[in-house]
């Protein structure tokens, strides 16, 4: 009787030990196994051989008889929520490392394990990163920076782009390193945290809003509480809340039928040509396209040496110009 009822002790008190560990670490086996069995599908096309279907469930789109009776507008609308929604609930899975020049306590303190949203940027996530390296830290002010594979990251390229930009074979979690000390100033402008960052966001906004209707009246003329809620919902990663937002600044919406088609900023600017009569004012998507140049002709780009600097990597703005059929 004795023994059982340790037995059963020792079970509950380890099956609490071990739900304890589950929620300070994330569990990334299942994005582990997805990326080995990537990396497997890989090798095999390059043996030449047919790699087996991916298991799980696939996403399909609507049946073409719900396609037909759906008007165009209506179903493009629909795609567009659904993108929207996947791109900010989305999440690359970080292990990051305190830098040894930083470490001021033995043992060196345990890699923390978190999400970083795709929309975010580093600078919010550093009061959590902190407070987890703390015991560990030296004293005196913080300029706090990341930096991958010996590459300092930039503070104002959301965790997003950074991700899919530096790792062209994607590594689950992302190991990264958080310094504390020693910021490279030759090479990452200055960072003040969140306001630097809301700062960014706000130039970038007034710079999409330009590419779209030719000014920035409509952003700069925002109320305030209207900027600190739009901001609240950037730094949340709420979705719902930024749309009730924006849509005040009436930077669309997209027409009902359209064709879609790249188109530079200047590709219309100083042109004599009149418009043909009952034309439609195209309605311009703002996009920034980053570059990375790669040193040689490679059949697979995972195959490419790891970013060393960001010479290496340019951006362009193009702005998708999309029109009604009958404008084009």
């Amino acid at each position: 009787g004795s023994n059982s009822s340790l037995s059963l002790s020792r079970t509950a008190q380890e099956k609490k030990s071990s739900l304890q560990a589950e929620a300070k670490y994330p569990d990334f086996r299942g994005e582990a196994d997805w990326f080995a069995g990537r990396r497997g599908r890989r090798h095999r096309r390059r043996r030449g051989r047919r790699s087996p279907p991916r298991a799980g469930p696939i996403r399909r789109p609507p049946p073409a008889r719900a396609m037909a009776a759906a008007p165009r507008g209506e179903e493009a609308a629909a795609w567009s929520e659904e993108a929207a929604r996947l791109v900010w609930g989305g999440a690359v899975p970080l292990q990051v490392h305190l830098h040894d020049a930083d470490v001021t306590a033995l043992p060196p303190p345990p890699p923390f394990l978190t999400l970083g949203p795709r929309v975010g940027y580093f600078p919010l996530l550093v009061s959590t990163i902190k407070a987890h390296f703390s015991s560990s830290l030296p004293p005196g002010v913080d300029t706090v920076w990341f930096e991958y594979k010996g590459l300092p990251l930039k503070w104002y390229i959301p965790i997003g782009v950074l991700f899919d930009l530096l790792c062209a074979d994607p590594e689950r979690p992302w190991n990264l390193t958080v310094h504390f000390r020693g910021y490279p100033a030759d090479i990452l402008s200055p960072c003040e945290g969140e306001d630097s960052v809301k700062w960014n966001y706000n130039n970038s906004l007034k710079e999409a809003a330009f590419i779209i209707t030719g000014n920035s009246k409509n952003v700069m003329n925002m109320s305030q509480a209207d900027q600190l809620a739009m901001w609240e919902s950037v730094r949340k990663g709420d979705l719902n809340s930024y749309m009730n937002i924006s849509t005040k600044l009436k930077l669309g919406p997209f027409e009902e039928d359209f064709l879609v088609r790249t188109s530079s900023l200047g590709s219309r600017q100083g042109s004599d040509e009149p418009e043909s009569p009952g034309s439609v004012k195209p309605c311009r998507v703002p996009v920034r396209l980053y570059v990375r140049r790669v040193q040689q002709d490679l059949e697979y780009l995972e195959d490419a040496i790891p970013v060393s600097d960001w010479e290496s990597v340019s951006y362009i703005n193009r702005p998708f110009e999309i029109r009604k059929e009958g404008g084009m």
